[in-house]
């Protein structure tokens, strides 16, 4: 009788068993190619993610008492999260940066006094403020985010000078019901401390800030570029029809009034290449689709071919506080600290050409 474990030898065994190393290996390297081909879109995809959080919240409650978890098995990635509520909160420390204010203060002195278009300005010493934000119920869900801010001034200068009294400009001028295109004011009425007719920084000891952002959700792509924490609404919203006198009483878009624009909210510019780079290399895996294409926003130079146009758009940013904008053009690798800007007066818009380097 002859078994079958008895026609194989050594040299049988010897072979079967190196075989199954490599066998295991095989599939540990299909694995890993698996992995390592879907790693960078991955990447892509969290970072896309992290940008801007679409919800503050992980879960619907669909009955009560009975809740659906929207982001089921989510974890910690290369210190990001797939969470949008992880997210929002790893957001909350940009929105509620505090800041270090300084105001500098120019008293006008008339040369001539019966040419008032003739006078001297001179600076008075800085005074510096520090603005503290504490979150108020901000939210972010359905594309939409409101940030709701406590805001807190503490003063860094002797309240003496509160009481100093400086020549400035008469916003009643622009609209014809002074003759003269200067006032005496008290600091303490520029900077809101006291009730006055207008005013120019409002630093009382404590407001509410509230803002609305649109956020690069499925509902708003439309927006392109200006979804990335474009500014929708601000707590100072009357304000954007002041620069143009056709407004009127009703601030909305006609053939006459022209109500000024917002822009972005400026904590990420859109700008970040989210690996697109290598995307030829892996066309076939999960990309993101961003709503921007950060193409536009770089100039096609030796430091990055991807780029489409020479000359990038710009980019419109805005600042709630002194209710004005400023225009970025990336103009490419410079040197650093070095940049030009040419600034005009059309409606607080202050043009900025700045050096500064796509972001890989």
């Amino acid at each position: 009788m002859s078994y079958w474990y008895e026609r194989y030898t050594k040299k049988h065994i010897l072979v079967f068993c190196a075989a199954i190393p490599v066998a295991l290996l095989n599939s540990v390297i299909g694995i890993a190619a698996s992995y390592s081909s879907g790693c960078v879109p991955t990447a892509a995809r969290t970072l896309h993610d992290w940008i801007s959080p679409e919800r503050g919240y992980n879960y619907w409650e669909i009955h009560p008492f009975v809740k659906m978890a929207l982001d089921p098995g989510c974890v910690e990635w290369l210190g990001f999260s797939t969470c949008e509520v992880v997210q929002f909160q790893d957001w909350m420390p940009f929105w509620m940066q505090n800041e270090l204010v300084t105001i500098h203060i120019f008293n006008v002195t008339t040369v001539d006094q019966g040419d008032s278009s003739k006078f001297q300005t001179a600076e008075l010493s800085p005074m510096t403020v520090d603005r503290i934000y504490s979150d108020h119920g901000t939210a972010a869900s359905l594309g939409q985010l409101d940030l709701k801010r406590k805001v807190t001034y503490n003063y860094n200068f002797d309240s003496s000078r509160l009481d100093e009294t400086v020549v400035t400009g008469n916003p009643k001028y622009l609209s014809g019901a002074v003759t003269s295109p200067w006032t005496t004011a008290r600091l303490s009425e520029l900077l809101g401390v006291t009730p006055s007719g207008f005013t120019d920084l409002d630093i009382i000891s404590a407001r509410y800030d509230t803002n609305v952002f649109v956020l690069p959700a499925p509902t708003n792509k439309y927006l392109r570029y200006r979804s990335l924490f474009y500014f929708k609404q601000t707590s100072t919203d009357d304000r954007k029809c002041l620069f143009d006198a056709d407004c009127a009483q009703q601030c909305s878009w006609t053939e006459t009034c022209e109500p000024l624009s917002y822009g972005n909210q400026g904590t990420l510019l859109p700008s970040a290449t989210l690996f697109f780079g290598i995307k030829g290399a892996q066309e076939f895996n999960h990309w993101p689709i961003p709503a921007w294409d950060y193409r536009l926003y770089c100039p096609n130079t030796e430091f990055d071919r991807s780029c489409w146009n020479e000359k990038s758009n710009p980019v419109i940013i805005f600042n709630p506080q002194t209710f004005s904008r400023e225009i970025f053009h990336n103009t490419g690798t410079t040197e650093p600290n070095s940049f030009q800007t040419s600034n005009f007066n059309c409606g607080r818009v202050r043009v900025m050409h700045v050096g500064w380097k796509s972001a890989h």
